[in-house]
């Protein structure tokens, strides 16, 4: 019965469309004047009730609280960072944003925790999250090709022909996509445990995840991501497979590419890419290459480059950090540009919570060390970590929870899963 109203829980959270959060709400919490286009959704909603619902529901069944390491280090850390937006002067009862998130992810950590305790429990979560990620692919390619999908974002700016994904936003569905092929690829290739992705989905269904997430990748219009997450098939592909066949392939294509920009030119990998620039992802690419080619400003097309000299500025004034608030970081990256997040986790978790932040390299060493991780988790959890040093998602509920998944998962020490 739990199992069954978790996996509910999930279609709710992920299949419900992000502006739910936004216009049906039980518990309106008004955005300060300053702050433009918030990121944060401090509303509370129907999924948070659910939540909750869920929560007492396990409390009165298990009748305990599961705190782990992680959970413990990353709440102490976020209240240092609440500390922190108090001694800077801002009103903690306004620049609330934070405090509701941190709620909400240690409410859905302590759901999940309980779930993944009970024997095969996380062999039906992860397949029931590959069934919705083909449902939710569906809908967004369905709306690129046939409804003429054209994005207008927070901030009033039309983003024509990027797959925004129920809401996810762009970027956030490029990487949820691209986690999801790692979850399916890395199993397919690999000899380890967790098979149990392979063993309990039909190859036709585990076929059309990965089709689709690419499909999703691609007509997000997210360079980043199409470009990390090929390194990281060649990557886990090669880890798993070290066969010389392989290496002369991989060998075989730097050479080609390294022709291609060196003797010949970077028109011709421009030309290349060209082929295929119906695609907005790889016409974005090419944009930037034909920039880079007539000596242009590459940051011309992409912004990061004003983005970290404002967040330089609001380190030169706020050398500790600003506090655990996306809002009061918009506030004060807004007085020097364009008012959003740092667009990279170490600067934005800086600014959230100063040099403390570093404990919260928690969740990338246990992914990394731990001997026992599968490699559907750690794969996608990395690449995730390298995605964000372009860019910051966590703001994204969707995304959010994915990680706390995974989060969780990192932590568990059971494995009944792997039969």
């Amino acid at each position: 019965m739990m199992l069954i109203v978790y996996i509910f829980l999930l279609y709710v959270i992920y299949l419900m469309p992000t502006f739910f959060y936004d216009r049906y709400v039980f518990i309106r919490i008004d955005v300060p004047s300053e702050v433009y286009g918030k990121l944060m959704f401090a509303d509370i909603n129907i999924a948070d009730v659910f939540m909750l619902l869920v929560l007492f529901y396990m409390l009165a069944r298990y009748r305990t609280v599961r705190v782990t390491n992680g959970l413990l280090i990353t709440t102490l850390v976020s209240i240092f960072g609440f500390a922190l937006l108090f001694l800077n002067g801002y009103d903690v009862f306004v620049y609330i944003d934070s405090f509701v998130y941190l709620a909400r992810c240690i409410v859905f950590f302590v759901i999940t925790s309980y779930i993944f305790s009970e024997k095969n429990n996380i062999s039906y979560v992860v397949k029931h999250l590959l069934i919705i990620s083909v449902i939710i692919a569906l809908v967004s390619v369905m709306a690129h090709y046939y409804m003429g999908y054209v994005d207008v974002n927070r901030w009033g700016q039309v983003v024509e022909g990027r797959v925004n994904a129920l809401g996810m936003g762009v970027n956030q569905a490029a990487e949820f996509f691209a986690m999801i092929f790692l979850i399916v690829f890395s199993s397919i290739v690999s000899e380890d445990k967790d098979s149990f992705i392979v063993k309990n989905n039909p190859r036709l269904f585990l076929a059309t995840v990965m089709l689709l997430s690419i499909i999703m990748v691609l007509i997000s219009g997210s360079r980043r991501v199409l470009v990390l997450l090929i390194a990281f098939v060649l990557l886990v592909y090669f880890l798993k497979h070290k066969g010389i066949r392989f290496r002369y392939v991989l060998l075989w294509t730097l050479l080609v590419f390294s022709v291609l920009y060196y003797v010949v030119d970077l028109g011709s990998v421009i030309w290349v890419l060209q082929r295929f620039s119906d695609n907005v992802t790889i016409d974005r690419i090419t944009k930037f290459l034909i920039n880079a080619e007539m000596g242009l400003d590459i940051y011309e097309l992409d912004g990061r480059y004003d983005m970290y000299n404002s967040v330089v500025a609001v380190l030169k004034e706020n050398s500790f950090g600003v506090g655990n608030s996306t809002w009061a970081i918009q506030d004060q990256i807004g007085k020097h540009g364009f008012g959003s997040h740092a667009h990279n986790i170490i600067l934005q978790f800086y600014l959230m919570y100063g040099v403390f932040f570093i404990f919260l390299g928690y969740w990338p060493y246990m992914a990394i060390r731990k001997r026992s991780m599968h490699t559907f988790i750690k794969y996608p959890f990395v690449f995730f970590f390298v995605s964000q040093m372009f860019g910051y998602s966590l703001w994204n509920l969707k995304i959010m929870f994915f990680i706390i998944l995974m989060c969780v998962l990192i932590e568990s020490n059971d494995h009944s899963y792997e039969e």
